[in-house]
Formats: C-alpha cells, sequence, structure tokens
C-alpha cells in the first residue's frame, strides 16, 4: 500500500481532532487561480488530494473528459459527496464555477470535516447549510462574501450538531432495496453483492468483512448503483449503510452523486484519478453496475439466496 493510501487510512481510522473544520477549495470568480480556505487538517487536506488534485486535476489535465461525446459527459460539475469511516465523516458539495479569468474548467468546493460525527447524524444536519452555502457563493462574485459565508456556514453546522447530539435510527438497507422498484427483479442485489466479494473465490464470504477488507486495501471498490432514494444525503446514507454489512468499519467509503441524478457511484477504499472520471461521466460512457451482466455460479447465488432470506426473517 503507498504511503498516502496508508496516511489516509491512519487518519480516518486513528484518534481525530475534536474541531469541526469547513473548506472551500477550487475556483471562484473572487480569485484569479485556484483558492484554498480552511484546508487546515490532515482529512481536509487528503480529501482535497484525492478529489480535486488527483481527481479533478488528473482527469482535466489528460484531457479524458474532454475525449467524451457530448452524449457521454455531462454537462458540468453540480454533486453532494461523502466520505466517511469509523466515526469520521465528511460532507461536501462541489459545482461549476469559473475564476476571475471566467476559465470555467475547475468547480469549486466546500467540505465539513466532522471528526467524530458517524455518518447518520451528519447527514441529518450538515447538507441544507451546505445547500445555502453553494447558493450564497454563487451569488456573489466577492472573494469577501465567500469568507464570510464560509464563516456562517461553519458556525451553523456546530450549532445545529451541538443541539442534535443523537443519531438518527439506523435504516435496514437490504430490507429497503428490496422493497425497491429499482431491485424488482431478484437476481439484481445477488449480482451487486458479488461485486464485493468476486475477488476471493472460491468462497465469497458474504457479511465477513475482513476477508473483504484485505482484497480491497489497495485497489478501491467502484460502483455506479440506482440512487434508490428521494435526495443524496438520503442515497449516500442508504449506500454507505449497505456497504458497511460487507465491509465493515475500516475501510473509508466515499459516495458522489451529481444532484439531479438517479445514479450514484460509491467507492469503497481511495479511488484513483482514473476512477474518478465517474464525475462527468455519465451512464453512456459508464454503465450501472447493476446493468452489467454477471455470470454467477450456482453455488455463489444459493449463499446469496441465503443471506438475503437471513435478512427478511
Amino acid at each position: 500500500m503507498s504511503l498516502f493510501l496508508r496516511n489516509f487510512f491512519r487518519r480516518f481510522t486513528g484518534t481525530p481532532a475534536a474541531r469541526i473544520s469547513l473548506a472551500a477549495f477550487g475556483k471562484h470568480p473572487g480569485w484569479d487561480d485556484h483558492v484554498e480556505i480552511g484546508v487546515d487538517t490532515p482529512r481536509l487536506i487528503d480529501l482535497r488530494r484525492m478529489l480535486y488534485v488527483s481527481g479533478i486535476s488528473g482527469n482535466v489535465e489528460s484531457g479524458a473528459w474532454d475525449k467524451l461525446d457530448p452524449s457521454q459527459r455531462l454537462p458540468s460539475f453540480g454533486h453532494f459527496f461523502t466520505l466517511s469511516a469509523a466515526r469520521d465523516t465528511q460532507v461536501g458539495r462541489l459545482w461549476a464555477s469559473t475564476d476571475g479569468k471566467g476559465r470555467a474548467r475547475y468547480p469549486l468546493v466546500a467540505c465539513a470535516d466532522l471528526p467524530s460525527i458517524d455518518l447518520d447524524r451528519a447527514l441529518a444536519q450538515v447538507p441544507p447549510i451546505l445547500s445555502a452555502l453553494e447558493d450564497q457563493c454563487r451569488a456573489s462574485p466577492s472573494a469577501d462574501a465567500v469568507r464570510e459565508a464560509l464563516t456562517t456556514a461553519l458556525e451553523q453546522i456546530c450549532t445545529a450538531l451541538a443541539a442534535n447530539g443523537q443519531s438518527p435510527d439506523p435504516i435496514d438497507p437490504i430490507q429497503t432495496l428490496l422493497a425497491r422498484p429499482e431491485f424488482s427483479s431478484g437476481d439484481l442485489l445477488p449480482a451487486l453483492l458479488y461485486s464485493f466479494v468476486r475477488n476471493l473465490s472460491p468462497h465469497y464470504p458474504l457479511g465477513r468483512p475482513d476477508p473483504i477488507t484485505k482484497s480491497l486495501a489497495d485497489h478501491a471498490l467502484h460502483l455506479r448503483i440506482p440512487a434508490c432514494a428521494d435526495s443524496p444525503q438520503s442515497a449516500a446514507r442508504l449506500w454507505s449503510r449497505l456497504a458497511r454489512t460487507q465491509v465493515g468499519d475500516k475501510l473509508p467509503i466515499l459516495t458522489l452523486q451529481p444532484v439531479s441524478s438517479p445514479w450514484l457511484d460509491l467507492f469503497v477504499g481511495i479511488p484513483t484519478s482514473q476512477q474518478l472520471f465517474c464525475l462527468l461521466a455519465s451512464p453512456a460512457a459508464l454503465p450501472l453496475t447493476t446493468d452489467i451482466p454477471y455470470n454467477l455460479d450456482g453455488a455463489f447465488v444459493e449463499r446469496a439466496t441465503q443471506y438475503l432470506k437471513s435478512w427478511r426473517s
């Protein structure tokens, strides 16, 4: 495992700092080039490096998105994302923007770093504040206005989390998915579960995190899946919880969803620049995992069927 990945895993599973932070980075008309505000915790530094430097800049500079046909490319950035492991969470938004010289290839990203705040609690309080922050940043070309908006949003996040210290009741992700029309076909959920364990042949130990964690430690699993929810935060909660049933609490889980799309990109582990190509790739260029036919062996299908029955009982 690379030094960067080792440090990332340590920072997301070690003892967190107590301070909640809010950062913004990317492009905004108030600055003539890339800007960073509040990127001052190890997790925020790593998040910016992974998402913005490796993911976004890597695909911009390589021309990967420019090679897509218009029908294969999303018209612009406009995403909600979460990154979580153990009880540490980051929640953010990124949206299309320009710098002071009118260059529009990079977004502006806002991200809250929430140590010792679990994903369910974070998603119950933080997304509306970030949505309002995006509106304020879009509305003003002033750098001072952006800084003021960030300060206000951070105060609102801290107040909201302090006033609502309890996490919402956990959801049952498998029961939720089994009830969704997207998964009315009986073979879709077993095929999706197969994605978590397909590198572990011949045993496919569903619901046993340790061997799956080891198999994903050096290379992230990427699933593009139906959102199956009425909001990006609900989708992030559902799919992160589903992933946790298979990989446990140790691995970082990243969700990325274009806010107006019916699909979500889920990563278990730290994605590469090439995997983050998904940010602007439509399903015409990168189909949903549930649309990919898998030839599942009979023994696995039987194990998956029994595993799912155990959740129904």
